[in-house]
């Protein structure tokens, strides 16, 4: 049996961005349920953060959520396990009130788990659903891995040690080994795709953030026999970087930058006039949103360093450059130190 693993849809991101709300329509619409209908599958889980905001929902957004996803996958026959991530719940410390329970009320294609339990995907192949562990949940949740025979685990699980953007690990959080029994572990929660021993996260299905650039997204499916996945890549993107220099005229078509967001590195800029004719081209073609990067670095000092250019603008490289230039001790720790401050600044919940 074939089931699409999906996670960290996060439907009202960017303060219920119409632009993001688009975008994440075409994913659904041109990728996932069409793959869906290619394939005869009609099971769907879904491993928490459906959802961006903990206390409230926008009545577009919930409009949109349903008009995206819920309403097409009833339409197909379909039905959908959601596991309770930490932007579904209202309190921090209990998943007792969260809004996949409050907002799919009648969905008869819906099922959702705010508690760990086993759950028997096919007559021979039980798995473990955990969703967010907080203060009400951890004993009963810790008791449940110790006790389950099940091989496989899906969550929305906040580890130590992975690696939750590209170049960024987590440095808080469980310890990996307390799902050291299972075989294989699928989780939500972090959004970038990686691998650690048994654990895999799947990673959202679409850019939301900066940090998410050139960054691979999209959705799995998972075997219920082989216990493996195969990943559906999403194509579209909504972060481009556009390199400017006097002495370059094309730029390509920039019709692709519709209701996107580009960020411009200065890499030579003395023609004023030429510069302003670019972005009112940009203009002209709808851009979602332009930011300009301007004398991070002076280019002609970093020799054989040119060709890493590419991620100098980026916060997180400009973060480590100035505490390399700090003139401390155990700068690694610092280095972890901030990176986690960044993450969680990307996906502060509303409190």
């Amino acid at each position: 049996m074939k089931i699409a693993l999906i996670t960290d849809t996060h439907f009202g991101a960017r303060n219920d961005s119409l632009i993001f709300t688009d975008f994440f329509r075409k994913f659904y619409e041109n990728i996932f349920f069409p793959t869906l209908k290619e394939r005869g599958i009609t099971d769907v889980i879904h491993l928490g953060d459906v959802v961006d905001r903990r206390k409230f929902i926008n009545y577009k957004t919930l409009n949109s959520m349903k008009d995206i996803l819920f309403h097409p996958l009833k339409e197909m026959g379909g039905n959908i396990k959601l596991i309770v991530g930490n932007h579904d719940i209202y309190y921090k410390n209990t998943l007792a009130v969260n809004s996949m329970t409050e907002l799919t009320k009648g969905m008869s294609h819906v099922t959702v788990y705010d508690k760990p339990t086993e759950v028997s995907l096919t007559d021979e192949h039980k798995v473990l659903f955990v969703p967010w562990i907080c203060d009400d949940n951890e004993k009963e949740t810790k008791e449940l891995i110790e006790k389950t025979r099940t091989k496989v685990a899906f969550g929305h699980l906040h580890l130590e040690g992975i690696e939750q953007n590209k170049g960024s690990f987590s440095i808080d959080g469980y310890s990996p080994s307390m799902y050291k029994a299972f075989q294989r572990v699928f989780s939500g929660h972090f959004h970038h795709r990686s691998t650690t021993g048994n654990i895999t996260y799947l990673g959202n299905p679409y850019e939301i953030t900066w940090s998410d650039y050139n960054d691979k997204r999209g959705f799995h499916i998972y075997d219920t026999e082989t216990m493996e996945t195969e990943f559906i890549e999403n194509p579209y993107s909504m972060f481009y970087k556009i390199y400017y220099n006097d002495e370059k005229n094309d730029y390509g078509d920039l019709s692709k930058y519709e209701n996107c967001y580009v960020k411009i590195i200065i890499e030579n800029k003395d023609n004023s006039y030429m510069f302003q004719v670019l972005m009112d081209k940009l203009v002209d073609v709808g851009v979602g949103h332009i930011s300009v990067v301007d004398n991070l670095f002076d280019i002609e000092d970093m020799g054989d360093d040119i060709e890493n250019m590419e991620d100098v603008e980026d916060t997180m490289s400009v973060i480590k450059s100035c505490v390399e230039s700090l003139q401390i001790e155990n700068k690694e720790s610092l280095n972890l130190l901030m990176q986690n401050l960044y993450n969680e600044a990307l996906t502060v919940e509303t409190v």
